[in-house]
């Protein structure tokens, strides 16, 4: 796999902002050769000492030539994270995410909401 990067993050009093992209490809996957680009934009901001809010957009190509098949996926997400003590956060989020492919099989619509607890260890 090759990837090219780039990323830049713009700080703003409490508001956090955020702009990636990548492209690259991959050859000889399960699905065949495969180029692909994504862009993401994303925010964050503290509410309170304990408390942050983040969001997420992002737009993904993937080209499978063996398959002849193009995959658009679309995804937005929120989370609220609330810092229990230093190490540990309590956490809940809110994910959409549609991918509209040529392959009728590989198209779908997801709505995900997660609750948890992040430790490192």
């Amino acid at each position: 796999t090759r990837t090219l990067r780039v990323a830049a993050t713009h700080v703003e009093g409490n508001d956090t902002f955020g702009l990636s992209a990548l492209k690259g490809d991959s050859t000889g996957g399960s699905l065949g050769n495969e180029q692909f680009y994504e862009a993401h934009i994303t925010w964050s901001r503290p509410l309170t000492e304990n408390l942050d809010l983040n969001a997420l957009a992002s737009y993904e190509n993937s080209k499978f030539s063996n398959e002849n098949r193009t995959d658009n996926t679309y995804l937005v997400s929120t989370r609220l994270g609330y810092k229990l003590t230093a190490e540990a956060e309590a956490f809940m989020s809110y994910t959409f995410q549609t991918r509209d492919s040529t392959t009728h099989d590989d198209s779908f619509t997801e709505h995900a909401v997660t609750v948890g607890l992040s430790v490192p260890f």
